[in-house]
């Protein structure tokens, strides 16, 4: 599950970094703020998660540190960047209004899908497909997705919602329902973590992505991070935070 909204540049997660370099073990500290967890994008333990080793990995390319993450009110993030408090914040949606903020390239892509196993057969090529299958959403899936989802399912009798996205990978895999709409690394990390095959499953890719950028206080920290994104990316390094994930 994945809710994002254009409108909003704190999302889900916000990671902030204070730029003021602390040596412990010739490492510099750098706190980190999120929301909360949401794993694989940023795990319980505060110290891994494909967007937490992202901004590791890239900003280890130009210095030795040591991520230090916290939490905070999703609301405080724009505040807590622009005052120095923190020096970035993650996850945030290119905001044109906020423009004592620096946006990095994309760092990753949410994108919701609809997953149904490959036994099933069923052909999805658009939204107004969905009313004719049963289906599970997540939380308040209507509101996110947009009006022409929420059109789509009106009349859909077998369509629920479910809380616990770890209860509708099970649903779909014992067959109690025919799809599920989920983010796509949410999915692969279930399905990991339950030692279900993913390959049983097919997507459809019938929601927009969403591209995620982190946004900074200074242009040089930006900056710094673009260009080590881009380095991780060109190593490999990116693929095999993902696939340690996901596969």
């Amino acid at each position: 599950m994945i809710k994002v909204s254009k409108r909003l540049c704190n999302i889900f997660i916000l990671t902030a970094a204070t730029y003021t370099p602390i040596s412990i073990a010739s490492s510099e500290i750098i706190s980190v703020a999120a929301v909360y967890a949401l794993p694989p994008y940023v795990m319980e333990d505060g110290h891994s998660g494909i967007e937490i080793e992202i901004l590791r990995s890239a900003l280890s390319q130009s210095r030795n540190i040591v991520l230090r993450l916290d939490y905070i009110p999703a609301d405080r993030m724009h505040e807590e960047i622009q005052s120095g408090h923190f020096m970035a914040g993650l996850t945030a949606v290119e905001d044109e209004t906020k423009t004592d903020l620096f946006f990095s390239d994309v760092h990753v892509e949410y994108q919701n899908v609809l997953v149904a196993l490959k036994d099933s057969k069923i052909s999805v090529k658009n939204l107004s497909d969905l009313n004719k299958i049963k289906v599970v959403g997540f939380k308040n899936a209507r509101k996110y997705l947009g009006r022409e989802f929420s059109n789509a399912i009106l009349n859909n009798k077998n369509y629920s919602e479910r809380t616990s996205m770890e209860s509708s990978v099970k649903q779909l895999f014992s067959q109690r329902t025919e799809a599920i709409i989920i983010d796509r690394y949410i999915f692969e990390f279930i399905s990991k973590q339950m030692g279900l095959d993913k390959n049983k499953a097919e997507y459809f890719e019938i929601f927009d992505k969403n591209p995620m950028r982190v946004a900074f206080k200074t242009e040089a920290m930006r900056d710094e991070f673009n260009k080590g994104l881009y380095s991780i990316r060109k190593s490999g390094i990116y693929n095999e935070i993902l696939k340690k994930y996901t596969q």
